[in-house]
């Protein structure tokens, strides 16, 4: 009788979670933060942009789109590179190139001077790249298995934060510039300090993050650090393909929505640059509440299908209404249905990834979500060009469609789903989890 109660005891585990994690997490979202707000500080300033520079809106557009490029070019090395050298690596590497692109672009001051800026993206390009392949490893190997949706959607929040806060230039600084003097002033005003932040970020960095705590926090990740996984597999899984373009097609809509809103309002709206700057606070700003619906959805609704289908019905709506905000040129409507739509949208993606991390269990978490992202690069560099196209000859109302599209694709995608919860059968081998809040860890 003892030597079962003995060998019971023997294959009990104790998994922990330490409160550095926090640390961690608060380093990378921050640089998220960071990184996002200078992916898009042209594009919410397209107009301002494309007279100084003289340049048309395309190129303008091109300076967001270069992340995307990267992405579909350079997913691969960049995931393989981030799980080879982990997390500590991967993230102050991301913020050393955010920092070097930051300082670049203070070079660009003069109105010949926009290669500079588009050299200084691409490295940031780099730097948002890393960033996003490196949150779910961070999510598996610092937080427990119910933690990572919470952890993919504050990641949502954050980038969103940053794209918010892009759109307060174009409302604070550059509403009334005219002169080129002017509109330089206000360069000097955003890029320098966005700069000094960048470098005192990079140094946090380097000083805070850690890469692995000394033991995991589930069963799913000691079985993941262990278990034998092929692309093989990974190829035939037909749910992945599913959830793989219906996670590109939300991103690519809210890519095509932030990049092309400036043209959007400003072409529907007379003297609309305070409506624009509205506006995109509240798309991307209310982002954050969605990670407070993602939390209490994942604890109290297990079935991601059923709440997939749900929340991109609604997304669908959403988007109608933006629409019919432009074509009944409604400041209400427009504020309204974007900011819910920020909501929804960051509360989709989450569950989305989650349920696409569920699906291809054990296989790298950072490597499907860089997969997923290449998808999107195709998508969002189709979709913000059609959209841009479709917009200078038939208008913003009619050119926004495609959007709606997307969504209606997302719906048909997500009804074909099945129902595979491969990491919650491996997390319950799991006898006991503890969690550690010890900080000196």
């Amino acid at each position: 009788m003892d030597n079962d109660v003995e060998e019971n005891s023997s294959t009990v585990i104790e998994y922990r979670t330490y409160r550095w994690r926090f640390i961690i997490l608060l380093m990378l979202l921050l640089l998220q933060v960071s990184v996002s707000f200078q992916m898009q500080e042209f594009s919410s300033i397209a107009n301002v942009v494309a007279d100084y520079y003289d340049v048309n809106y395309l190129a303008v557009d091109w300076l967001g789109l270069s992340g995307i490029v990267l992405t579909m070019l350079a997913f691969y090395p960049l995931t393989y590179a981030c799980e080879k050298y982990g997390i500590r690596s991967s993230i102050t590497v991301s913020a050393f190139l955010c920092a070097f692109g930051a300082c670049l672009k203070c070079m660009a001051l003069r109105r010949n001077f926009f290669w500079f800026i588009f050299i200084g993206q691409m490295f940031q390009s780099f730097s948002f790249q890393i960033s996003l392949y490196i949150m779910p490893t961070v999510a598996s190997v610092w937080f427990k298995s119910e933690e990572s949706a919470t952890v993919i959607s504050v990641s949502q929040v954050a980038i969103s934060l940053g794209f918010a806060l892009s759109f307060l230039p174009s409302m604070l600084i550059f509403k009334y510039t005219k002169a080129d003097e002017e509109i330089r002033n206000g360069f000097c005003l955003v890029l320098i300090p966005v700069a000094v932040i960048s470098v005192a970020l990079f140094l946090l960095i380097l000083m805070l993050v850690r890469d692995k705590p000394p033991t995991p926090p589930s069963a799913s990740q000691k079985l993941r650090e262990i278990a034998d996984y092929s692309w093989r597999d990974l190829l035939k899984n037909s749910n992945f393909y599913y959830l793989s373009i219906s996670f590109s097609l939300l991103v690519t809509c809210n890519q095509a929505l932030l990049l092309t809103l400036n043209q959007s309002v400003l072409s529907e709206f007379t003297h609309g640059e305070t409506q624009l700057s509205i506006a995109g606070f509240l798309l991307s700003g209310s982002a954050f509440l969605g990670t407070i619906i993602v939390k209490i959805l994942t604890k109290k609704i297990l079935n991601y299908k059923i709440m997939n289908i749900i929340i991109s019905v609604f997304g669908a709506l959403l988007i109608t209404s933006f629409i019919g905000s432009l074509w009944l040129k409604s400041e209400i409507l427009l504020y309204l249905a974007l900011f819910v739509f920020g909501i929804c949208r960051n509360t989709n993606c989450a569950i989305v990834v989650d349920f696409m991390f569920e699906v291809t269990y054990p296989f790298p978490s950072g490597t499907v979500y860089g997969i997923s992202f290449a998808i999107n690069a195709i998508f969002a560099i189709t979709c913000t060009q059609l959209v841009t196209i479709l917009m200078n000859n038939f208008g913003a109302v009619n050119a926004n469609y495609v959007l709606l599209v997307n969504y209606l694709i997302i719906i048909s995608l997500s009804l074909l789903v099945s129902e595979d919860y491969r990491r919650r059968k491996a997390n319950s081998i799991t006898k006991r989890t503890i969690s550690t809040e010890n900080l000196d860890q």
